[in-house]
């Protein structure tokens, strides 16, 4: 089972299959590049990562911009930004950030590549392993949005043993319910608003078969209504995961549930 490490970069196409030819090797990683800050952006908000590595370039993508952005959702992601050195004066100063890590594009290339390794390679270990809790379970993932949906699969498939879970999936209520029917599910991922029926009304619908150690659930969205999270658990919902998703929270909240349940 490997446990991957998220790495995102952001950059132009031709520095992003530079990061791409020179990972090549490091199974261990999930690598996800984009040279759009709309798409950076939307990656940050349903997806976290161990390190970050942003091209500063004058005529592309605005590296400060998506810096702030980062910062903004994650304090404590390692970043490290690539950059000319002649562009260095088009930030305040790259001294005055929070940056873990400075490299300029003018140094030799295996400078370039080594440090980049060993940049990436530092990203902190998750301690966390729950395999063991996971043998031979059952998951439901219920969310409307495909990106959400694989996501939260991609997630549970690097971070858990793939042989020893199943994992289904539902775009909406009428879905969800119906799977819940069909099958006995360990716990459940669930989006709270939905189309056709929403978290609350499906809630209704599981706890009058299932207690909460029996079927755990677990809210995954980015509901910021502090009324409607109390709302959440007076339905019954065992916890709560805000978006952007923090790998380890949704880890340590999963962990919970299921040795409740056990």
């Amino acid at each position: 089972m490997f446990d991957y490490k998220f790495v995102l970069s952001i950059g132009s196409p031709e520095f992003l299959k530079k990061i791409h030819l020179e990972f090549s090797q490091e199974v261990e990683y999930k690598f996800l590049a984009t040279h759009l800050f709309s798409r950076a952006t939307s990656m940050l908000k349903n997806q976290s990562f161990n390190v970050i590595i942003i091209e500063h370039k004058q005529d592309s993508i605005d590296a400060l911009q998506v810096y702030n952005h980062v910062r903004d959702y994650f304090n404590n992601v390692p970043i490290c930004i690539v950059s000319k050195t002649d562009k260095v004066a088009h930030f305040s100063s790259l001294a005055e950030l929070d940056c873990n890590l400075e490299i300029y594009e003018d140094e030799q290339e295996n400078e370039i590549e080594n440090k980049l390794l060993n940049f990436v390679h530092s990203a902190k270990n998750r301690e966390l392993d729950l395999s063991k809790l996971l043998v031979h379970s059952r998951v439901l993932v219920v969310d409307d949005a495909k990106i959400n949906r694989a996501f939260l699969r991609d997630f549970l498939n690097n971070h858990f043993n793939k042989k020893g879970i199943t994992i289904d999936e539902a775009e909406d209520g009428v879905q969800c319910i119906s799977k819940i029917k069909k099958h006995s599910y360990d716990f459940i991922l669930l989006d709270y608003i939905l189309p056709r029926i929403e978290g609350d009304d499906i809630l209704r619908v599981i706890r009058k078969k299932y207690n909460k150690t029996e079927l755990p659930v677990i809210v995954v969205s980015s509901q910021e209504n502090l009324s409607n999270v109390k709302k959440l658990i007076e339905f019954g919902v065992n916890d709560y995961v805000p978006r952007p998703i923090d790998h380890d929270v949704l880890l340590k909240k999963i962990a919970k549930c299921l040795r409740i349940k056990a």
